[in-house]
């Protein structure tokens, strides 16, 4: 599970989906490598910056559990800042599948997820 203070740090370096996506051809270029290679992408919403329930995984779940169960971390992680009533959670699915190969479903909850891109 996710500490506060962990949270607090994952806010303070995250990426707005706007300024990551700010380039006409994807992502902007200062942070493509960056998100490219993340082990990890996490989002939260900006409309609740408070509420610690709304760090969302969209890839690299399989890390997370592959750490959970006593393997070192490797790689870095991401965090982008959105909100997920708007269409941003879904640019954000697009940027995963195009990039990094995919996305976690789980990440839209009981929203209808864009299709799947196993």
């Amino acid at each position: 599970m996710i500490t506060q203070q962990s949270f607090d740090e994952l806010k303070a370096a995250a990426i707005p989906i706007a300024v990551l996506t700010a380039s006409p051809h994807g992502l902007a270029e200062e942070f493509a490598d960056v998100f490219k290679t993340a082990a990890v992408v996490f989002y939260f919403d900006v409309t609740r910056p408070d509420d610690l329930a709304r760090a969302n995984v969209i890839h690299g779940r399989g890390m997370l559990q592959e750490i959970a169960h006593g393997s070192r971390a490797r790689g870095h992680v991401v965090c982008v800042s959105l909100n997920p009533a708007t269409d941003e959670l879904e640019l954000l699915a697009a940027c995963c599948t195009v990039h990094r190969g995919g996305y976690d479903r789980e990440s839209f909850g009981r929203r209808t997820p864009p299709p799947a891109t196993d």
